[in-house]
């Protein structure tokens, strides 16, 4: 084990994941949607928190329900979605 976290780990620091800190940035960046971690432990899914499942848009390739097999892979799921509801594909700053 790497010093520092050994160090970290004794005085009652908690570790905090890269995937954890990319996680809680989309939380941010997307806050219109519920985002987590697979209940399967198989990637990230981000549910939308005000939009019902239409067919008609499904098909159109919006979503209500998005997954992700890594954070990064779900932060380019949203983006898409982001851009195919005319938000805008820049993310908010």
């Amino acid at each position: 084990m790497d010093r520092g976290i050994e160090s970290a780990l004794l005085h009652g620091h908690p570790l905090v994941s890269d995937d954890d800190r990319q996680l809680s940035e989309l939380r941010r960046t997307y806050s219109g949607w519920s985002i987590s971690r697979d209940e399967n432990h198989r990637g990230y899914v981000a549910v939308h928190r005000s939009e019902t499942p239409n067919p008609r848009r499904e098909r159109a390739g919006i979503k209500t329900t998005v997954r992700g097999l890594t954070v990064e892979a779900l932060g380019e799921a949203l983006f898409v979605q982001r851009a195919l509801r005319g938000d805008g594909a820049e993310p908010a700053r």
